[in-house]
């Protein structure tokens, strides 16, 4: 009897899994999740998905460790860094050879000698090759965590020197976890989507691979045709599963039964009986799995579709018989041509779903796209309000705003750290780092803004040349979110956010010619203070004013489209150069009032010729109406009381 009913579980499982062989060759491994086999997870248990071991990838002095055992870690983030001296001096030395290509350029520009720029063109490709060769040696010996997880060995210490290939620390990753379940070989498919039940809920995971049985499946071989384990990987992002938890699939060959019915079961050669629908009584071997939360026990056995579990019953009265009844509270997971869906279980299961609820969301949401950045490119504050964001030397931001804005990834610091102060250093040495609007006067030959501005956009320039070839965004919308957090509006004067708007030329052109109208106008206002004709605080007040006209203005030389682009990607609801508060909070939308489309500029602006309102008004009209209020409330009870008295 024990034979027939395990044949019939066979074709069972034969009929609900599938040929791992045939469809894991079909099965695209890219869109598989990862997970580690070497991790020891025993069946029916939560592990983490992988357990990541890294080594030195070259010899060299440990640098910037930044991980503890125990500390957790996210994807992405370096831990440590080996330094080799003499990469560093590569970088310096790579950069310096573009500078002096870029002066020869200028000067064989201003010579029209076309045969010397396609020379420095060539010297200036190969160069800039140079610099990605060494830009990426430094990225090889930055020591990144490739998943989220906690630190649960470290093998180094700061300044220690490593050999190349010597363990340096693992991480035990905690953002996905791995259940691994006997299963049938015959009939399944990597890569769908299956309900995960717990002790206290449900949640979701993907089938990643089907492995051959390790040994570990030999008890249930009796009851599989091909014996395997079917490795699920599930998301755990909010980290509400735990490693160690008790988990299962539905599928056959499965029944839930009561606690109290299981206790009384034997323990070493359990077994249960069973009755058909043809009234056929059989006694079937268990395997008990473990609680399965709600007063219920996970076992296996040969079970078939048209049978139920069951206990003896009060005897009939006047009859010897013994008389059986189904065990209340009983579930046994019955035939299905493939495994469960999530919502086909929910479907079929109502009430088990009900009382498992789902516990973890673990699909990723593909919503809308948010960006965090630090916004903008830092001045000094008593330049706040009279440059804007890509008027001062980039380089001088601080390192951690400057990385995030341009979008270099934790591998690339050791690069971007070097790139940077050289172009610090580079900044003071030009005298361009003013940190007062009169140092304009020794900044520049000539001591006049636009000389300055164009000083500092060849330096800035020069720095982001060195910077890109390693900038990692993940798309456009990115980048130019990250731009529009940096410079407000103003990214409208920059070559990239031309660029990553599709600006036409003929709008370009017309943005060149707004900033040469308005580096005309504000040198005039610099001209009248630096001569003694007008106060600091009146240059400062009127630079403002000016700034803030022209962030609105810029969007008259764009489409509405490109616009609507604008606004969609603005970080939050105000321009970056509006107020002269912390630059970290400082934003970078246009405002409501924007969409008054002003006069083109050809003169002062208009914010310049009128007195601006007193924003003290509606303060003083609130005021005045509460204390009237009050007033009357007043008087009011001061003559109930007294006609009360009266």
């Amino acid at each position: 009897m024990l034979t027939h009913r395990l044949s019939a579980l066979v074709l069972v499982l034969s009929a609900f899994c599938g040929s791992h062989s045939a469809v894991a060759q079909e099965a695209n491994p890219a869109l598989l999740p990862e997970y580690d086999l070497s991790v020891e997870a025993p069946l029916f248990q939560l592990r983490p998905a992988r357990i990541q071991e890294l080594s030195a990838p070259g010899s060299g002095k440990i640098t910037q460790l930044s991980a503890s055992l125990g500390d957790q870690v996210r994807r992405g983030e370096i831990v440590a860094r080996i330094q080799v001296d003499r990469l560093d001096a590569s970088v310096r030395r790579a950069i310096g050879d573009i500078y002096t290509l870029r002066q020869q350029e200028a000067a064989a520009r201003a010579a029209e000698d076309d045969e010397q720029l396609e020379s420095l063109a060539r010297q200036m490709d190969a160069a800039k090759v140079r610099l990605r060769e060494v830009a990426e040696q430094l990225r090889n010996l930055a020591i990144v965590s490739p998943c989220s997880g906690i630190i649960d060995r470290l093998q180094i210490l700061s300044g220690e020197q490593a050999r190349r290939g010597q363990p340096l620390l693992r991480i035990v990753e905690t953002t996905r976890l791995q259940l691994r379940v006997p299963i049938d070989a015959t009939n399944l498919e990597p890569g769908q989507n299956v309900p995960v039940l717990l002790t206290r809920g449900r949640t979701v995971g993907t089938i990643a691979d089907v492995v051959p049985n390790d040994g570990s499946a030999d008890l249930y071989a009796p009851l599989l045709k091909q014996p395997a384990i079917a490795i699920v990987v599930l998301g755990n992002d909010n980290q509400a599963l735990n490693d160690g938890e008790f988990a299962y699939l539905p599928i056959t060959p499965l029944a839930l039964l009561p606690e109290a019915f299981a206790e009384k079961l034997d323990k070493i050669s359990p077994q249960v009986k069973v009755i058909s629908e043809a009234g056929e009584l059989s006694t079937i071997p268990i395997s008990i799995i473990g609680p399965a939360g709600n007063g219920k026990v996970l076992v296996a056995g040969g079970f078939a579709d048209d049978e139920r579990i069951v206990q003896p019953a009060p005897p009939e009265e006047g009859s010897d018989e013994e008389q059986w009844e189904p065990v209340p509270e009983t579930l046994i997971f019955a035939k299905q041509e493939t495994i469960y869906s999530p919502r086909q279980f929910a479907s079929a299961l109502p009430a088990l779903a009900e009382t498992l609820p789902e516990i973890a969301a673990v699909a990723h949401d593909g919503g809308e796209k948010t960006f965090r950045f630090s916004g903008p490119f830092e001045r000094p504050d008593s330049l706040q309000d009279l440059l804007m964001a890509d008027e001062y030397p980039l380089c001088l931001t601080s390192e951690k705003k400057a990385a995030e804005l341009l979008g270099i990834s934790s591998a690339d610091m050791a690069y971007f750290r070097e790139v940077h102060n050289y172009f610090q250093q580079e900044a003071i040495r030009r005298r361009l780092a003013i940190k007062q609007i009169d140092d304009l006067k020794a900044a520049t030959s000539s001591g006049t803004l636009p000389d300055f501005v164009d000083a500092v956009a060849k330096l800035n320039d020069d720095y982001l040349a060195a910077t890109t070839i390693v900038s990692d965004y993940p798309d456009e919308d990115t980048q130019l979110a990250a731009w529009i957090s940096g410079f407000g509006n103003q990214v409208l004067f920059t070559e990239t956010g031309q660029a990553l708007l599709g600006l036409e030329d003929s709008q370009i052109q017309q943005m060149q010619q707004m900033r040469r109208v308005l580096n005309e106008q504000r040198q005039e206002m610099l001209e009248s203070f630096l001569n003694g004709q007008s106060e600091r605080d009146k240059l400062i007040e009127d630079s403002r004013a000016m700034l803030q006209a022209w962030s609105s203005d810029l969007e008259l030389a764009i489409s509405p489209n490109q616009a609507e682009r604008l606004d969609a990607l603005a970080i939050n609801d105000q321009p970056a150069d509006s107020a002269p508060a912390e630059p970290a909070t400082t934003t970078a939308t246009p405002t409501a009032d924007d969409d008054d489309e002003p006069a083109p500029r050809v003169a002062l602006p208009a914010a310049l010729q009128q007195p601006a309102e007193s924003t003290l008004v509606p303060y003083l009209i609130f005021g005045g109406g509460a204390v009237l209020v009050i007033a009357v409330a007043i008087t009011g009870f001061v003559f109930y009381r007294r006609r009360k008295k009266a």
